[in-house]
């Protein structure tokens, strides 16, 4: 069967960019509860990361895979490592780091 590149392009903007969108917010949504907002930074990753692979194994459940036609990178621990890392840009994106107040 012969694929074209734009339905390639097309099936992994979705198949990453659905869970990614999904990641962020579920992420934003539980950061907004104050007690999620004094954990370490580290911790909050460590949140990003799991909720990219629920939703990630959501989108699976879906049928939002990435295409056959990338090999190794098509498998569900690529595209929730993908989630996760785009989760995180967005984030820093439309929240940048604060520099320090100096009193």
């Amino acid at each position: 069967m012969n694929v074209s590149p734009v339905a390639l392009l097309v099936q992994a903007v979705l198949a990453i960019g659905i869970p990614m969108v999904a990641t962020w917010a579920a992420t934003a949504l539980t950061k907004a509860y104050s007690a999620v907002g004094r954990w370490p930074d580290w911790e909050k990753r460590l949140l990003v990361a799991v909720y990219a692979v629920c939703m990630t194994g959501v989108g699976h459940a879906l049928g939002l895979k990435l295409p056959e036609a990338f090999g190794a990178l098509s498998s569900a621990d690529v595209q929730a490592i993908l989630s996760a890392a785009t989760a995180m840009l967005l984030h820093r994106l439309l929240n940048p780091p604060q520099p320090p107040v100096k009193i």
